[in-house]
């Protein structure tokens, strides 16, 4: 697998209060989902890999021993994801040309991601969103010339969701035959049923 110019921000610092329990920790194919969600990331062919912890950092540290991965640790994660995707592009390498958002709790495929990444190469000044049946999934990949408004997204003013919409000529969407960009671990029976599911 080539190397890739792209970043991969994982999220992973939220309480995961209504799943009652730490989502990173999920099984998910053999291991925790964190562990998964690096590997698949990693076998995309991107090497930069910044992943945010905050809620009980501590264990999920030792989820990341062996995994070449940038740790950066959010101490405000309660106010929001905003904080933790701040704190996540502080830590890539600005040579970087995109980045992709990636949330913990949303299981990555390295198929899409290799997809993704081939798009961005073609079309590296765009905002690009995968799309499955005419339904916008994950993850975003923003360009690198939007990292200085990725420095200042906040909850209040709608994250991500605010940069798409001032930007939205810039937003190319990705069409993928795959319904796993559309899954959200949320909740106890969201995950229930993925994982019968094996998605």
């Amino acid at each position: 697998m080539a190397a890739s110019s792209l970043s991969c921000i994982l999220l992973a610092a939220g309480c995961s209060s209504r799943m009652n329990k730490v989502k990173a920790l999920l099984q998910w194919q053999g291991t925790s989902l964190i562990a998964y969600q690096i590997k698949a990331i990693h076998s995309s062919g991107i090497k930069e890999i910044v992943v945010v912890l905050g809620f009980r950092a501590h264990e999920l540290k030792k989820e990341l021993d062996g995994h070449f991965v940038k740790l950066v640790i959010n101490p405000d994660y309660s106010s929001g994801k905003c904080s933790s995707i701040r704190a996540g592009c502080h830590g890539m390498d600005n040579h970087s040309t995109g980045a992709l958002i990636a949330a913990v709790d949303q299981p990555l495929l390295p198929g899409v991601l290799c997809q993704m990444d081939k798009f961005h190469q073609s079309d590296p000044e765009s905002i690009i969103i995968p799309v499955h049946n005419g339904k916008r999934g994950h993850p975003i990949l923003l360009p690198n010339h939007l990292y200085p408004e990725l420095l200042l997204i906040s909850e209040e003013t709608e994250g991500l969701r605010n940069i798409i919409r001032r930007h939205h000529n810039k937003v190319k969407f990705m069409e993928t035959d795959n319904p796993s960009i559309l899954l959200n671990l949320n909740t106890p029976a969201d995950y229930e049923a993925a994982y019968r599911e094996d998605l």
